[in-house]
């Protein structure tokens, strides 16, 4: 009998430690891929001076093959034509799915907290598109 309340009260422990690197891995890689899909959207925005509607849907199409939702994506970019020596820019807020298994940092305000349950990535380029 103890060892059975032992092992049901250490069990919450040992899962957490067993999973802990596996979801910290899963959320690096994910908001690798999200800074990945803003780079080459905007790297073909630059071209093109300002970021299509079927770039911005290539983009949702690649974050949905991550594993979000198109409720869940947040896109804000420019969307007029911008000339040369403009700049084209973009950014992409998404959800940070798996850190609500994860403890809070003791060390962080609920500000510093808030902030890591999205990923959010930006970039600039400059514009190269020529009337």
């Amino acid at each position: 009998m103890k060892q059975l309340i032992s092992f049901t009260m250490l069990f919450p422990i040992l899962v957490f430690f067993l999973l802990q690197p596996i979801l910290n891995y899963m959320e690096e890689t994910r908001g690798k891929a999200v800074e990945i899909t803003v780079q080459r959207a905007t790297e073909k925005a630059a071209i093109e001076g300002y970021y299509s509607p079927e770039t911005l849907l290539e983009m949702k199409k690649k974050l949905n093959s991550i594993g979000y939702q198109d409720n869940e994506i947040d896109i804000n970019a420019t969307q007029s034509v911008t000339l040369r020596g403009g700049y084209v820019e973009a950014t992409i807020k998404v959800p940070n799915k798996y850190y609500f298994l994860l403890f809070k940092p003791l060390f962080l305000s609920d500000k510093d907290y808030s902030s890591d349950l999205y990923h959010v990535r930006s970039a600039t380029r400059m514009s190269e598109y020529i009337n």
